[in-house]
């Protein structure tokens, strides 16, 4: 509990403060450059790579919860089934809402972490939650096929 309130106070610290801050009392144009050039900055070059690492970890942990506790789940495969294949379908489409200034960038590997940067974050999340979701629903079907709950394990009647 204490780590996702210190999660929120620190997204609201980072993100939201000073949006506010420069709504209610505007700097001067050259201040409000750097301002707004250190908050980008801190954005695309920290924030979005740690908020990545925890979408990729998230799998981690809902896979051990969903192998750990088979019987507890209030997942369903039709949800699943549908999140992966909307997020992969948002992840695919952003691809081409979003576009990427390429004068003055090689199209290298190199070229691969600006684009993230600036314009591919949003595609490589919604990627990431799409397969995150798919595997979790694989995890639930093959443990099914296992028989590790279900009708097989639970009483007919409870006592």
């Amino acid at each position: 509990m204490k780590v996702a309130i210190g999660t929120y106070i620190a997204f609201l610290l980072i993100s939201i403060v000073p949006v506010f801050k420069d709504a209610i009392a505007p700097e001067a144009a050259q201040t409000r450059r750097w301002t707004m050039a250190l908050f980008h900055g801190v954005h695309t070059m920290l924030l979005s790579w740690f908020v990545t690492g925890l979408n990729v970890t998230a799998i981690y942990f809902q896979v051990r919860e969903t192998r750990a506790q088979p019987q507890n789940h209030a997942l369903s495969h039709v949800g699943l089934a549908f999140q992966a294949a909307l997020f992969a379908f948002v992840a695919a489409s952003w691809i081409g809402r979003v576009r990427f200034p390429y004068e003055g960038f090689e199209r290298s590997w190199g070229f691969l972490s600006p684009w993230y940067e600036l314009v591919g974050w949003a595609t490589v999340d919604n990627f990431i939650f799409a397969m995150g979701q798919a595997i979790v629903l694989r995890t639930l079907l093959r443990q099914e096929r296992r028989g590790a709950y279900g009708a097989q394990t639970e009483p007919l009647l409870r006592a």
